[in-house]
């Protein structure tokens, strides 16, 4: 699947449409520095936005609720896309679908409220289901599983542009809040670009 062209239209849309759901014009430029950043490298070298999953496809898990797994392998210029559903398969990488959640259900309020607790206590939660379940403790550490909240704040970003042409028009989406929630985690650095 080659992603420039998706990347490009919806990057286009993205900057003709982000500025009227911005509340605060500080938040517009913080978003506008970010993006534009993020859309040209992954314009330049698509796998660039994506070190973690270069050389064998790995899971990029989310919510269930809101699109189904990806899988992504690098093939020259182009990235091979594959449907799966790796949730609880202990492939993909713990966390990735949080910060999707985080930016997009949480009010404004309770992300700036909330947004170091709910990796915690959704890791605490896990914990407790996972070993109850297997008999086996989880194979990664609690640090291990709050370091993927940066990348899952990235994907939760690549998510919002890659989605922007369809959904930003849907009375079930509130872009305003979303955009908030991601300058928020743009200006706290709860999003780390892996370039």
């Amino acid at each position: 699947m080659d992603f420039k062209p998706m990347i490009e239209r919806n990057s286009a849309y993205f900057f003709d449409n982000y500025e009227k759901h911005v509340k605060y014009p500080e938040d517009a430029q913080v978003i506008r520095e970010y993006v534009t950043k993020f859309i040209k490298t992954l314009l330049d070298d698509p796998m660039k936005g994506m070190p973690c999953l270069t050389d064998e496809p790995l899971g990029l898990s989310h919510g269930d609720l809101w699109f189904s797994n990806f899988m992504f392998k690098g093939d020259g210029d182009n990235m091979i896309c594959r449907l799966f559903d790796l949730q609880f398969w202990d492939i993909s990488i713990f966390g990735f679908d949080l910060g999707l959640m985080m930016v997009t259900s949480l009010s404004n309020e309770s992300m700036q409220e909330h947004v170091d607790k709910i990796p915690k206590e959704f890791y605490r939660t896990f914990k407790e289901i996972y070993e109850s379940k297997t008999g086996s403790p989880v194979p990664f550490s609690e640090e291990a599983a709050l370091g993927n909240m940066g990348q899952s704040m990235f994907y939760a970003m690549f998510w919002v542009i890659g989605t922007c042409d369809l959904l930003w028009e849907s009375d079930n989406i509130d872009v305003t809040n979303m955009l908030s929630n991601v300058a928020f985690a743009i200006r706290t650095n709860r999003i780390r670009l892996p370039f």
